[in-house]
């Protein structure tokens, strides 16, 4: 091998800025790759097949590529975010938005090994392509698994066996499809028109073994990668040294004859299939390498000619993603990328955590509690938690429609006037709930309760009780005060319930449930009672709605959105039934999104992580109450479950009835499920004579869930059908007499979403042309009548029953509780 002196400078040293930004295998890979780039010619619009999150077009282009295509979303935002493309697309590649002949060249850097319909990929990229337009391909040969170490290893123990494990199992975790010889590549790029200008083998056996052993060394920069999003604790030189010493001889060796990698460097010479030929091997030397290329630069970015074809499905969980400016201060130098070490700002967390323990703390001893204090130490805990895990970013400017103004507005005024009409004579009397919160909310401004981070009659949390009980001190003891911020509550969902389905379905889904639920006697029923549980919607609806706008968000705004989820997540440990069942939703979204969509989920575990630290935080003091009293949190399990506990309900069930005590489990199952439709309520708080859902909309909710079902793949149907499923299974089957309205008030929004999408999904087929949801026209006359005359019909129907049958039946409550209130 020719002895070359390296050119060293760690400013323009492509292996410098590698190890500097990630770890050392792949940066030694791209840092050898990136040196073509400077003696090949690519002249713009430029297309990147398999950008990712565009590190590597950073560290090789100091220009902006014209448009770069990926079918991973959370890579995408990272190259969005660093703007090295004038737009960046999701797809597979087989199919892009762009018209014949575009690009004046195109480059694949170590992606088309990952595709297995490769072909139709190289096809599609030949037809956008300008003809004599030159493409600039890597990936692995061959010889990637017969040189790799491991499996040689193996071998000369005579265990061949597992050296085809081995070499199955390091293509596994590489993702590799394809590790084919040059006569292969040679075919498929003939068959989409290409011809080969010149070819070579990169990357000898000992560079392999190389970054065989660097997979290993960089098991600890995955795992520092997954928590902080850095990949580097020191990127420095002193840390650094050893490591670009062991990699540079690999970074300078000569091409071998029979590398673990292959550069094809093709020209487009037709719109069809031509004759396959392979060249004689032709290298570059480092010499050549060393010469960088004169590139020409006489290109802009035309956002109107790079527009998007849209898809006009609007059923697109990840949509892609917008445009940039195509101004010319838009388009600016990039960078190169220099990974910083681990902020300081996240060490902040760990007083945080430790003030959190200092306000349970503060009220942990009964009889010597400072709940003032208490607060005031965990406010600072949440701001000083919120500061640690938040990015340097910029809070995203709110654009708000008129209608969405003037809709909020008018929804949330008429679901409070009509829960605040006769709240104190409907319902007639004090429900037993509300006036056991009452005395509660007396005994803590009387200084009897002064935990607020403990929990107090039939274990509800008493945080609330602090902070709702303000009406008491100004109204006195009467129905007025225990009652007053119910319907702010209610209201709130009305409007959360619009807000939300107008921005995770649509504006007539959001629209028609919100106008169910301010209309559904079951909401209207809670929304005026003096308890705490009609919070749990409210809570619930904010906590898996941002989820779903977070899971759907641009990179910039994913740190602060997952942040604000994880705040109203520690929020929800603090009410009842949310406490319960949405950690079970929460566990159950994640499980079925890692099954089918795990790599959008492992591409943004940092965010979720930092809004689960915040979650945490927020809960920490009811926690550890919790945990020093370990019987609470599952108490009112106990009391009322029908599997294990106090009752031992199912046992004595199946023996009074000669049941089996799976005939009894089905029994429990099938009228829990169907309590959205049918059955009546057995809660004390209600005892409606009818089912959650009136007959109409029973139908349109049966429709709304095989919708959802059908559509499961979206994240906002996902987070729906977990959302009824939780509730309806230990919210109701596997606890007494099923349904009890009071344990599904926490899905009622979800219900009603339900039906919006059995209502709306349908009609927009038969009564809107199809040609009208790709322009921005409001919908037809006849489909707006339709779908509000039948949403009223509904809402009327609901708001009749409860102001007029039901408040003259006085079926509520019962002959103790008429007794008790006076």
């Amino acid at each position: 091998m020719t002895e070359i002196e390296p050119i060293y400078d760690p400013k323009d040293d492509f292996l410098w800025r590698h190890l500097k930004s990630v770890p050392a295998f792949r940066g030694l890979l791209r840092a050898v790759e990136a040196r073509f780039y400077q003696v090949v010619d690519l002249p713009g619009p430029i297309l990147d097949v398999g950008c990712g999150d565009g590190h590597f077009a950073q560290m090789v282009f100091d220009r902006q590529i014209t448009a770069g295509i990926d079918p991973w979303w959370g890579p995408l935002n990272k190259a969005k975010r660093a703007g090295m493309y004038g737009q960046v697309l999701q797809g597979m590649g087989n199919e892009m938005p762009f018209p014949d002949h575009t690009f004046a060249s195109a480059f694949s850097n170590s992606v088309l090994e990952h595709i297995p319909d490769v072909q139709s990929v190289l096809n599609e990229t030949s037809r956008v392509m300008q003809t004599n337009g030159r493409f600039l391909i890597t990936m692995p040969s061959q010889y990637f698994t017969q040189n790799l170490g491991g499996a040689a290893f193996f071998e000369k123990l005579k265990l061949d066996g597992l050296a085809d494990k081995y070499r199955d199992g390091f293509n596994f975790i590489s993702r590799h499809e394809h590790t084919d010889a040059p006569e292969i590549w040679a075919e498929r790029l003939a068959k989409a028109g290409f011809a080969i200008e010149r070819w070579q083998y990169y990357f000898s056996k000992e560079a392999l073994r190389a970054l065989e052993i660097g997979h290993a060394q960089g098991m600890p920069s995955a795992i520092l990668h997954a928590l902080t999003g850095q990949w580097l604790v020191a990127p420095w030189r002193s840390s650094l040294t050893y490591t670009d010493k062991w990699l540079r001889p690999f970074y300078n060796e000569e091409a071998p004859e029979h590398g673990a990698y292959l550069l094809f460097v093709a020209r487009k010479v037709a719109d069809g299939p031509i004759e396959t030929t392979l060249p004689a091997q032709r290298p570059f030397t480092i010499a050549e390498l060393e010469q960088p290329a004169v590139v020409n630069d006489e290109w802009t970015v035309d956002n109107d000619q790079w527009s998007m074809v849209s898809d006009q499905q609007t059923e697109v969980s990840n949509p892609p993603i917008s445009n940039l400016q195509s101004s010319d201060e838009s388009i600016t130098q990039p960078s190169v990328l220099s990974m910083q070490s681990f902020p300081k700002k996240r060490w902040a967390y760990i007083p945080a955590f430790l003030l959190a323990f200092i306000a349970y703390r503060f009220v942990a001893t009964p009889g010597s509690e400072h709940p003032t204090l208490a607060i005031l130490s965990w406010l600072m805990a949440v701001g000083l938690g919120g500061y640690a895990l938040s990015d340097s970013i910029r809070w995203p400017r709110l654009r708000v429609s008129r209608f969405t103004m003037g809709a909020t507005a008018v929804l949330f005024l008429v679901a409070l006037i009509t829960r605040y009409v006769n709240l104190t004579t409907h319902p007639f009397i004090l429900d037993g709930g509300e006036a056991a919160l009452g005395i509660e909310m007396v005994n803590i401004r009387n200084g009897l309760i002064n935990n607020p981070f403990g929990t107090g009659w039939l274990t509800n949390p008493t945080l609330p009780l602090h902070l709702l009980g303000g009406p008491i001190a100004f109204l006195g003891q009467s129905i007025l005060s225990v009652r007053l911020l119910s319907p702010i509550a209610g209201a709130l969902t009305v409007v959360a319930t619009f807000l939300f389905g107008q921005r995770l379905w649509n504006r007539e889904v959001g629209l028609v449930a919100a106008i169910l639920l301010l209309a559904s006697s079951v909401h209207l029923q809670y929304s005026r009672l003096g308890l705490t549980n009609i919070w749990d919607p409210l809570f619930t609806l904010l906590a898996l709605g941002l989820v779903a706008i977070a899971w759907q968000a641009h990179h910039e705004r994913k740190r602060w959105l997952w942040l604000l989820t994880g705040g109203v997540i520690g929020l929800n440990a603090y009410f009842f039934t949310s406490s319960h069942l949405l950690p079970l939703m929460l566990v159950a979204f994640f499980l079925l999104t890692a099954v089918g969509n795990g790599r959008s989920l492992w591409a943004q575990n940092c965010h979720i992580f930092a809004g689960l630290l915040l979650a945490l935080l927020i809960a920490l003091p009811l926690m550890l109450h919790y945990r020093a009293n370990d019987t609470l949190f599952m108490e009112r399990a106990r009391a009322t479950g029908i599997l294990a506990g106090q009752t031992n309900w199912l046992n004595d069930e199946a023996a009074r009835s000669g049941q089996s005590t799976n005939e009894i489990l089905g029994q429990q199952f099938q009228t829990a499920l169907l309590a959205f439709i049918s059955g009546a309520d057995n809660s004390a708080s209600f005892r409606e004579q009818r089912p959650l859902l009136n007959f109409v909309a029973s139908i349109f909710f049966l429709g709304g869930s095989g919708i959802a079902l059908w559509r499961i793949r979206r994240i906002p149907n996902q987070l729906l059908i977990v959302w009824l499923l939780i509730t309806a299974v230990f919210g109701g089957a596997l606890l007494l007499q099923p349904p009890q309205s009071h344990r599904y008030l926490i899905a009622l929004p979800a219900m009603c979403l339900t039906v919006a999408i059995g209502l709306v999904t349908p009609l927009q087929h038969l009564l809107t042309q199809p040609a009208n949801e790709q322009t921005d026209q409001a919908p037809n006359l006849k489909y707006l009548l339709t779908l509000l005359s039948v949403t009223m019909l509904m809402a009327f129907a609901d708001m009749r029953y409860y102001f007029g049958p039901y408040q003259e039946s006085h079926v509520f409550a019962d002959r103790n509780t008429e007794i008790a209130h006076q």
